[in-house]
């Protein structure tokens, strides 16, 4: 059923009492498709404009008769937002994705895209064939052997020259208290940053929304609607799971995962600073780190460290079964998970549910070269927190390697590595979060004094930067 005409009037009558420029709803569902076939794939984009109120249009793409993508519109696109002024459909009405080659396969494909409005009604976008090439990767070339080879080099220097460095003391008490007070504060700013200075980019609704902005707003989404749609398989269950009481209590759900997520924070520095004593200036530098406003946010890293640390807490006492409850539940929280084997459906159904947000199926260390050269020429600061955060990352391991701590250096080298399997270097510095024994390592080499509380300053003001930018969702 379409948007009934007396609603639309309303709506006109309302823009004409207040004297603003609020567009009637358009009379049917509006969409356009465009498609682009390159060596990697087909290239999806598009917008859609949905009559019905209540939500976005769904987007569909079979291919031979298959579905194989499903998501909702949620990019800015001003001149659509434009053109529609007015109509909250119509605010984040673009939609991007991409068919890889080797999730198609080679041979003559059939391609449908097809959007679907709240209302029941539908329009197909695209439907043409395509013929889809054998898998080509560009092949590696002598400048990428020389990047790979320097960077190789300046991470295996810098983790020699960590491991040949005194271990201090670094002992320091209340460290639980001031990792929650400096999470306290980035989720203060979070909440502050869309009601001080405005932003044109998408944010989630509610005063404490911009809490689960971007990843975020999917975890709430699963907790009020479950697996409903493929997209959202690529978010593990645990944090949902506990989101879902919250939405059963009727609580907001962005106050009550930045709750949990400060709790959890202050959990993970508790456990790390009994177990190990001389781990403060480490369990500090974690949680100053500029992408440790995320745990602050509706975002999975607390949770996710803090049963990591309970794991190697278990486990140096000697509690096996703790230690396995913590390595399970940690498996289902992030894309660690080990245990998802055991499940009767696709354990690596997350894995097909990325193509929807642009990321390849498969690893290919051209395509990472070019992604990284590409945005680090852009300058952005955010790409340039990732190399450098897989740069120290991967050097404390190799220090951590080189004194024969190999379960820490190991699991500190993989940790980052992993967002590197589909291709993309994005959300490598929040990936790197999740290996604390490397930042318990390097603030182990650091000297108690005025120039760690400097670099602790220095880093903590960027987190609070950051977390200002999370919050008005340039980010």
């Amino acid at each position: 059923m379409r948007f009934p005409w007396i609603g639309r009037l309303l709506l006109g009558v309302a823009a004409l009492a207040t004297g603003s420029a609020m567009a009637l709803p358009p009379s049917a569902l509006t969409a356009e498709a465009r498609t682009a076939t390159s060596a990697e794939g087909i290239d999806l984009s598009g917008w859609a404009v949905d009559p019905c109120l209540g939500g976005d249009p769904e987007i569909q793409v079979f291919v031979d008769g298959s579905l194989v993508l499903r998501g909702e519109p949620s990019q800015p696109l001003a001149e659509i937002t434009e053109r529609f002024q007015g109509w909250p459909p119509a605010l984040f009405p673009g939609f991007a994705a991409r068919l890889g080659t080797e999730q198609l396969g080679e041979g003559r494909r059939q391609v449908r895209i097809l959007v679907r409005s709240r209302c029941g009604e539908e329009k197909i976008l695209v439907e043409k064939a395509f013929r889809v090439p054998p898998l080509y990767r560009r092949p590696l070339r002598q400048d990428d052997l020389l990047v790979v080879a320097a960077f190789l080099a300046l991470v295996l220097a810098g983790g020699w020259a960590l491991s040949r460095l005194q271990a201090w003391p670094g002992n320091l008490e209340r460290v639980p208290i001031l990792v929650l007070l400096s999470g306290l504060a980035a989720a203060a700013l979070i909440v502050l940053a869309p009601k001080v200075a405005s932003t044109m980019m998408r944010i989630e609704p509610g005063f404490f929304g911009p809490l689960g902005n971007w990843d975020g707003g999917w975890y709430q989404l699963i907790a009020k609607r479950g697996y409903d749609r493929l997209t959202s398989r690529a978010f593990f269950p645990l944090f949902p799971a506990l989101l879902r009481v919250a939405n059963l209590l009727h609580l907001s759900l962005p106050l009550v995962g930045a709750s949990l997520s400060l709790g959890f924070s202050w959990l993970a520095a508790r456990l790390l600073t009994r177990e190990r004593p001389e781990s403060g200036l480490g369990v500090l530098l974690l949680f100053s780190l500029p992408h440790a406003f995320f745990f602050s946010a509706v975002y999975t890293e607390a949770i996710f460290l803090a049963l990591a640390a309970g794991l190697v807490v278990a486990l140096g006492k000697e509690r096996p079964l703790a230690a396995f409850a913590a390595g399970a539940l940690a498996s289902v929280t992030r894309a660690q998970g080990v245990f998802l084997a055991l499940f009767p459906a696709d354990p690596f159904i997350f894995k097909a549910a990325t193509s929807w947000f642009g990321r390849s199926r498969s690893f290919s260390l051209t395509m990472v070269l070019d992604n990284t050269l590409e945005v680090l020429k852009l300058g952005h600061t955010d790409a340039i927190a990732n190399v450098l955060s897989l740069a120290v990352v991967l050097a404390a391991s190799v220090g951590l390697l080189l004194e024969r701590r190999w379960a820490e250096g190991l699991f500190s080298a993989l940790v980052p590595l992993l967002s590197l399997a589909t291709s993309s270097t994005t959300s490598i510095a929040r990936y790197a979060l999740g290996a604390f024994p490397a930042f318990l390592y390097l603030g182990s080499k650091m000297k108690p004094g005025r120039w760690a509380w400097a670099i602790l300053g220095l880093l903590t003001a960027l987190k609070l930067l950051f977390a200002w930018h999370f919050g008005r969702s340039f980010f």
